[in-house]
């Protein structure tokens, strides 16, 4: 047997070590039983910043000496040997902790709001195509939120406050990227923007958070997001892009739209994107194709009134339904929050005329999604999964904040005799919120985005004001309290995660 070199290099820059493990010509390599896979060694160098060459693929971390020799001295080489285990064990225990990681964030939060395809993701991961900086990210945040350890750039962040110090450099550093990516940032940057953006407006709700959401917005439409599907036809370099890459682009932008959706609702600013000018098709199944077996595209209307429309092909792809019906919800909501700011602006005749065509949106569209959507309790019949079931009480949520401000801009604006009639629309929207925020599983609060958090906000501060301001018999305020405390309690399984639930929920025990 000719002689077998191992070398294991680890760190480009100075002061990191090295080692160098000549294995006597006699060892069996036979006995050398696991396969150490190169594209592991690949991802570990990618996202570590280190350099590794190995000539030896055939190594077992685990193989110690014999028990019955334990206390014997070992042999220089086979010192040697063990110390180059020992590396390589640690890489292992690395790349797991990696991929546990991965695995939870796409386990956790990539469906209510997702921002890739798990399996096209994890391809590229596997791949080594994945950038260190959106692996650092996701591990950072992943480790933050869920409470566990992780390891960056060789230090190991189990404590709180290295976690945080890492994120506070994360968003800082982020805060300057944005003039040094240029005209053509590349996907994985946007990906890091839309999580630093995410994490920071649920985090630390305020003006800087607003701000990145703004930037991030507008430089999606610089790029040209909001019209891919015409990038397609006039620019070759968005031409040979697969179907599967597209898709991921697709997402990228819905992921924005929801994130500019949410933080101008809750702040009472005008939206950056507009509705009426999108030329991005909605994410469907990767399996759906037309006749002439060609992609299909789905685009959200320009006109609010033709939403249903689009709901019984969006129902027909079961991969993306729930993702694409909760963009939907959001869009009727959008209009919601435009009304509101219309109605200081336009005299009342014009804002009730405005109003009902709007009120007839949530009609049209309960009836054109599947029987049984606002029904609060999974349907076990259906073999409806706790995850599918979670998922769609969060379409019913905002479906209803939708409801809650067609209503509440209706009782300001309407005629006397009909003000108790819209006063009992918002109190009876209150209370479905509240049957289907009792439904909650607290275990599912990290699948779902926690700015629904404002919907239930709203309605328990609707119900507190009528519970003061009116006489009810003892079950009546039983019946308001028992909603009350329902919503509290939705409020502080979000709280025990995320910054913004926390203020919402101290809001409204002050």
């Amino acid at each position: 047997m000719g002689e077998i070199v191992a070398t294991l290099q680890l760190g480009a820059n100075p002061g990191h070590s090295e080692v160098h493990s000549e294995l006597h010509p006699h060892i069996d390599r036979n006995s050398l039983a696991v396969n150490h896979s190169k594209s592991a060694i690949g991802i570990f160098a990618r996202l570590f910043k280190t350099r590794i060459t190995m000539n030896v693929f055939r190594i077992n971390p685990y193989q110690i000496p014999n028990r019955r020799n334990i206390n014997q001295p070992l042999h220089p080489t086979n010192l040697s040997q063990l110390h180059l285990f020992r590396h390589l064990y640690q890489i292992r225990v690395i790349l797991g902790s990696i991929r546990k990681s991965i695995l939870l964030l796409a386990k956790k939060s990539n469906y209510a709001n997702p921002i890739s395809s798990k399996e096209k993701f994890f391809e590229d991961y596997q791949n080594s195509l994945c950038s260190q900086e959106l692996i650092h990210t996701i591990i950072t945040i992943t480790a933050k939120l869920t409470g566990s350890s992780c390891t960056v750039d060789h230090a190991s962040l189990d404590g709180n406050d290295a976690l945080n110090t890492q994120i506070d450099q994360l968003l800082s550093s982020s805060m300057l990227e944005v003039d040094l990516i240029g005209d053509s940032p590349s996907i994985d940057q946007f990906r890091k923007s839309c999580i630093l953006a995410f994490y920071e407006f649920h985090q630390f709700p305020g003006n800087q958070s607003w701000m990145r959401i703004g930037r991030l917005t507008r430089l999606a439409y610089r790029v040209g997001l909001d019209r891919l599907e015409n990038l397609r036809d006039l620019y070759s370099e968005w031409k040979i892009l697969s179907y599967e890459e597209i898709r991921e682009w697709r997402a990228i932008w819905w992921f924005i739209y929801r994130l500019d959706s949410y933080s101008n609702i809750s702040s009472g600013t005008p939206f950056l994107i507009d509705d009426h000018f999108i030329k991005t098709s909605l994410v469907l199944d990767s399996s759906s194709t037309t006749t002439e077996n060609t992609a299909k595209e789905l685009f959200l209307p320009s006109e609010a009134s033709r939403l249903w429309e689009i709901l019984p092909t969006i129902v027909s792809s079961p991969e993306t339904c729930l993702g694409n019906v909760h963009i939907v919800a959001i869009a009727v909501t959008r209009q919601a929050g435009m009304a509101l700011r219309l109605h200081t602006f336009r005299s009342q005749d014009e804002i009730l005329q405005h109003l009902v065509g709007l009120e007839r949106l949530l009609p049209t569209l309960r009836l054109a999604l599947p029987s049984g959507w606002f029904n609060p309790r999974r349907n076990a019949l259906l073999n409806e999964s706790t995850r599918g079931h979670h998922l769609r009480l969060n379409t019913v949520l905002v479906l209803l904040m939708s409801k809650l401000l067609f209503s509440v801009i209706g009782c300001s604006r309407c005629k006397e005799d009909e003000w108790l009639s819209r006063w009992q629309k918002v109190i009876e929207t209150c209370q479905d919120i509240a049957s289907t925020a009792a439904e909650w599983d607290s275990s599912f609060c990290l699948i779902v985005d926690p700015a629904v958090c404002f919907v239930v906000f709203a309605a328990l501060i609707f119900l507190d004001i009528h519970r003061k301001s009116s006489a009810f018999s003892v079950s009546e305020n039983q019946s308001i309290e028992s909603d009350q405390t329902i919503l509290r309690l939705y409020l502080e399984q979000f709280a025990r995660l995320w910054t913004m639930p926390r203020l919402l929920s101290n809001a409204v025990t002050v």
